[in-house]
């Protein structure tokens, strides 16, 4: 099977995937948000972003280093040493987990100094559900290396749900943010149990007992440092940041769970973008095309997952646009009224900057760490910079403004360094019809007097059907023999 079919079929699997994904983690944050008032969600939206942030420290970049060497052994017809592999990491990474439960431990204290005395008693958690996001990730790395796409989406579904249900549990025996971290936790590690037994089964059972050749990760150490940086400063620009920024500087706790509204809901839908080459899979490809040294077939992956992208991202953009506030109100209740202006915004940057999730990782396989560390750190450091000044005063909306022109451009910049480094050709044409008529649908969509999820429906057909036209009556179907044609590629 070639590399085409390979990303074509994990795309497909990903996608699948995230439908039942984005079903139940919809009907996860509409109950959690409902049942749990802004105040515990804001609470639990802040400490769950420190556990992001410190998942990011605990991986140290080593992630990266596993997908890419597993890619590039595989590329040049070898085994990769795995448990060589996994046994450096790994104590490694206990290093930095030790280090962290030692901070943690005093969490009223660091409280304390940032004059929110009552988040201490939650703090402790931190490093507990890191441990377990760890043991998850090594196996879901592991997995996607091996192109076992079909499997981690089956595994992330009964995730969401058993974690919708444990959580559901905590809510209704009244144990308040405490439960609900617990119940996390607890999903998370039969999570664990379960990559690993799969891993096992498919991957490490297969490996010879004799042949136990060893991993130099002392040579991977600069990639692994260039890796963990672009995590940390592309994370400038992301929720995660801005959460931790506005529980920390500003004084109502509530303006976190109205920030996680106004960036969660379009960040959900764009999700299913992301997810179409997530979890390493365009990592996996891009190495190993790059590997192989064949840079026509690069270029072309690369344009036909831009036209791909933006084929559906310009209407899921204006339509967002339009109805988003109305889909907030009756998603999340009255308390989400009067965040058209930021949920506007957001759905222009977090559409635009989807396609991040090809740009970094075609950057990073063709070792090009540095320059997009440089870019992610410039822009993520400008963007802290300004939420920094903007959040006493504007809170929420301030900083929905300042991460949407950031993170417009850094796509700018990372797309202007890989045209840079292979000179691929765009489908501009293509596009420009994707605009004109995501542009038809939404002025359409705005004259409608209509509830808003009649504005969806007639949005769909709308585009739709003017997507049909211009393909089979203008083009003659030659964009969609194109695009799939890459299955073949």
């Amino acid at each position: 099977m070639g590399i085409a079919q390979k990303i074509t079929n994990g795309a497909l699997w990903n996608f699948s995937g995230f439908i039942l994904r984005f079903i139940i983690g919809l009907i996860s944050s509409v109950l959690f948000v409902r049942l749990l008032g802004q105040q515990d969600y804001g609470v639990i939206t802040f400490i769950m972003s420190g556990v992001f942030f410190a998942g990011i420290v605990v991986n140290l970049g080593l992630g990266t280093v596993m997908t890419r060497s597993i890619a590039a052994f595989r590329g040049n017809g070898e085994e990769p040493p795995l448990l060589s592999m996994l046994e450096k990491i790994t104590l490694m990474r206990l290093v930095v987990i030790m280090l962290l439960v030692l901070i943690f431990w005093f969490s009223e204290d660091l409280a304390a100094m940032v004059n929110k005395p009552e988040l201490g008693k939650y703090l402790p958690w931190i490093p507990l559900i890191v441990v377990s996001s760890y043991f998850q990730g090594t196996f879901k790395t592991l997995l996607t290396s091996y192109y076992e796409q079909k499997y981690l989406n089956y595994a992330s579904v009964v995730e969401m749900v058993l974690k919708l249900g444990l959580v559901l549990a905590a809510i209704t025996l009244d144990t308040g943010i405490t439960g609900f971290l617990a119940a996390l936790l607890l999903s998370q590690l039969i999570n664990g149990f379960q990559l690993l037994h799969h891993a096992g089964k498919k991957i490490l059972m297969h490996l010879s007992r004799y042949s136990r050749p060893v991993f130099m990760l002392r040579s991977h150490l600069k990639q692994a440092w260039h890796s963990f940086w672009v995590a940390i400063s592309i994370r400038l620009l992301g929720r995660e940041s801005d959460v931790l920024l506005l529980g920390l500087f500003h004084a109502d706790i509530r303006q976190v769970a109205i920030y996680a509204v106004v960036f969660g809901l379009p960040n959900m839908i764009f999700e299913a973008f992301r997810q179409i080459i997530g979890g390493g899979l365009g990592l996996t490809a891009f190495t190993e095309l790059v590997h192989s040294g064949n840079y026509s077939q690069l270029r072309t992956m690369y344009s036909r997952l831009i036209q791909f992208f933006m084929l559906l991202l310009l209407p899921a953009i204006i339509g967002g646009a339009l109805i988003g506030e109305d889909l907030a109100i009756m998603l999340y209740g009255l308390e989400y009224q009067g965040i058209m202006l930021p949920m506007a915004i957001m759905f222009f940057a977090l559409g635009w900057s989807t396609l991040n999730s090809i740009t970094a990782d075609l950057l990073l396989a063709m070792n090009q760490e540095k320059n997009l560390m440089r870019a992610q750190m410039g822009v993520g450091l400008l963007n802290v910079v300004v939420n920094l000044v903007v959040i006493p005063d504007y809170g929420a909306m301030g900083v929905a403004m300042s991460t949407s022109v950031a993170n417009v451009l850094l796509t700018i910049i990372e797309m202007w360094l890989i045209h840079q480094a292979i000179r691929p050709e765009y489908p501009v044409r293509q596009i420009l019809w994707y605009l004109v008529i995501s542009v038809v649908m939404g002025v359409s969509v705005f004259l409608l007097p209509q509830a808003f999820y009649w504005k969806m429906l007639v949005g769909m057909l709308v585009y739709g059907g003017l997507l049909y036209a211009m393909e089979f009556q203008i083009e003659k179907g030659q964009n969609i023999h194109w695009l799939l044609n890459a299955r073949h590629a």
